[in-house]
């Protein structure tokens, strides 16, 4: 299930996911604390919006990942590429982080 918050002024929006499956577990497992809205809530890591958007696979979800990489890569950020080759070995997406991997790991 997703819930969507957005704020008063439309600047902020929020989606929750409620886990459900062990990968929507490892996404919040794996998250990190920020503050939205003046509170603290887990936020999901890039790899986890990497695989989300790698399932979704739409053009503008595939223009995203190539911007978390080149954001990730521009901020001397590397990525976690054991929890990205698991989810997509596990998501059956394997092929569409190939390119990906090609260029970025």
């Amino acid at each position: 299930d997703i819930v969507f918050f957005q704020s008063p002024d439309g600047t902020v929006r929020v989606d929750v996911f409620l886990a459900k499956t062990s990968f929507e577990r490892a996404v919040i497992e794996t998250s990190r604390a920020t503050e939205v809205l003046g509170r603290s809530v887990p936020l999901a890591r890039p790899e986890a919006s990497i695989v989300y958007k790698l399932i979704a696979s739409r053009s503008k979800d595939l223009d995203d990942v190539e911007g978390i990489f080149e954001a990730r890569r521009a901020a001397g950020d590397p990525l976690d590429w054991e929890f990205l080759d698991r989810w997509a070995a596990e998501w059956e997406i394997t092929d569409r982080l190939a390119s990906f991997a090609d260029r970025f790991r």
